[in-house]
């Protein structure tokens, strides 16, 4: 598992990995390279200087609850040892839903611990970044790069590794999608956009959650929305085909856009239906930055655990 993660580590590019271990780490306004113009030495001035003094040691565990004290108590006695290096950390990589025991009690601050579902949204959030690459900060990557990490992701799913924290629910940006949650009990959007698992979904649209939080029934992954295409797919059942006839043919009567073109379809449970969960009342975002200016809780899709939402907080900064 380790050396399959580090084989992708390898094969793309430090600015990459730089920003996959610290945002794992927590530590994102960090850099592990620093690059000076003129810097001042003893008795003279180069030109520049690019430095870089850090040891990154990964531990990780296949199962829930297998973190050993003495055994990070080992690992960061050999972090001692190595008294040339400026940063050091222990990033401690889990399937587990929450902190391990054991890494509580240990006070140290070059331990970091993430789960594997922690390094999927990071992932994520390198394939789609918020608000585009240009706004987001985040590298850009290859093509090459995308698909490296799409196999990561697809190797931890095949590992069992990632889905500890099902228990939350992911919440996506809905100028468009509230009323068509509405109209067709569905969730569409681009195909095959990659989400965490999760049992329901909420939307987030003119500046609050809506207190309508459907429970994810059925997806399909790519489909291009039409009759044709829909009839010739082996690989849905009858009952998902009748569903996805059935929204095709709403979609045309409204003169949708999405006729015709590829899409990925997520059934909901309605908005009156049992299974549904109903707030007492939507969720008004309250984020903002430093100098007051709102912050949209999401521009594309983010994730809250499912207990802090059922408690119906009435602004957003209290599912943080």
């Amino acid at each position: 598992m380790t050396s399959s993660i580090l084989a992708v580590f390898e094969r793309i590019s430090f600015s990459l990995v730089e920003h996959i271990l610290q945002s794992l780490a927590q530590e994102p306004e960090t850099s592990l390279l620093t690059f000076v113009n003129q810097p001042k030495g003893i008795t003279s001035r180069p030109d520049g200087r690019i430095r870089g003094s850090f040891s990154y040691w990964i531990e990780t565990k296949r199962v829930q609850n297998a973190v050993r004290k003495s055994q990070i108590a080992a690992h960061l006695q050999a972090l001692d040892a190595q008294t040339d290096v400026e940063r050091q950390r222990l990033l401690v990589l889990t399937p587990d839903a929450e902190e391990p025991a054991a890494l509580a009690e240990i006070d140290d601050e070059r331990v970091a611990w993430a789960s594997f579902d922690d390094l999927l949204q990071v992932i994520q959030a390198v394939l789609e970044p918020e608000g585009g690459w240009l706004i987001s900060g985040q590298p850009v990557i290859t093509e090459w790069e995308r698909n490296l990490l799409y196999e990561m992701v697809r190797f931890l799913e095949s590992e069992g590794l990632i889905g500890a924290s099902a228990q939350q629910v992911v919440v996506v940006a809905a100028r468009l999608a509230l009323d068509e949650y509405f109209h067709h009990s569905a969730y569409i959007c681009q195909p095959k956009r990659s989400f965490q698992p999760c049992d329901y979904i909420a939307f987030y649209a003119e500046g609050r959650i809506s207190q309508y939080v459907p429970r994810i029934l059925a997806t399909v992954e790519s489909i291009v929305l039409d009759e044709e295409t829909i009839d010739a797919r082996q690989d849905v059942d009858e009952g998902l085909r009748t569903r996805l006839r059935e929204l095709v043919r709403a979609l045309r009567e409204e003169d949708s856009f999405r006729v015709g073109e590829a899409q990925k379809v997520m059934f909901l449970s309605s908005h009156d239906a049992p299974s549904t969960l109903i707030l007492p009342h939507d969720i008004v975002n309250d984020l903002a930055s430093e100098t007051g200016r709102t912050i949209a809780f999401t521009q594309g899709q983010r994730y809250v655990p499912l207990e802090r939402l059922l408690a119906a907080p009435a602004t957003t900064s209290a599912l943080l």
